[in-house]
């Protein structure tokens, strides 16, 4: 006779599928948060560190150019000065941290006052994007796959050990039912 639903085949299935389950979403919690703390603290205070060492150099040197790399481009405004080179999304950004997507991506801006100046920090968060799939979901997606190719080899060497021990079973049912009177 066959077993429906409740027996130990389906039981180890459902724990196999479960596990995936588990460890695909622990994966995926990861690197968002990865992604996360990546974005949320590293970056905003290499922000607020560009911004410090900017604004060192400015007190020496007020011809100090802006930062402006691969990442990050920076604008200022003089004191007294208007704000005629700084892109219109941010110009009415107050001090502190701003997230703008109408300038063209993803956006991470830091305004900073020192002195009547102000100085906007733009960083380009796409970056930040493609570095935590690069480097934190591609890893873990590999070894995630070899986590569920164990997982299914165990899953499948426990479903042979425990078919050959329900089939030793039902034979030892079945002779004793063939000659009850023996033993």
């Amino acid at each position: 006779m066959r077993e429906h639903g409740g027996g130990l085949r389906s039981k180890l299935w459902v724990a196999f599928v479960m596990q995936v389950v588990a460890i695909g979403l622990a994966t995926l919690f990861g690197v968002y948060a990865a992604m996360l703390v990546l974005r949320d603290v590293l970056i905003k205070q290499a922000l607020v560190n560009e911004a410090q060492h900017y604004w060192t150099l400015f007190d020496k040197d007020q011809s100090t150019a802006l930062p402006n790399t691969f990442n990050m481009h920076g604008f200022a405004r003089p004191d007294g000065g208007t704000e005629i080179n700084v892109p219109r999304e941010l110009q009415g950004l107050l001090p502190g941290y701003h997230s703008v997507n109408q300038l063209g991506g993803d956006e991470l801006v830091f305004v900073s006052d020192h002195r009547g100046h102000r100085l906007w920090l733009v960083f380009d968060q796409d970056q930040v994007h493609q570095l935590a799939l690069w480097f934190g979901f591609f890893p873990l997606a590999l070894v995630l796959g070899a986590v569920y190719v164990v997982s299914f080899f165990t899953y499948q060497m426990s479903r042979s050990a425990i078919s050959r021990s329900y089939g030793l079973q039902k034979q030892c049912g079945r002779s004793t039912r063939v000659n009850p009177n023996s033993a």
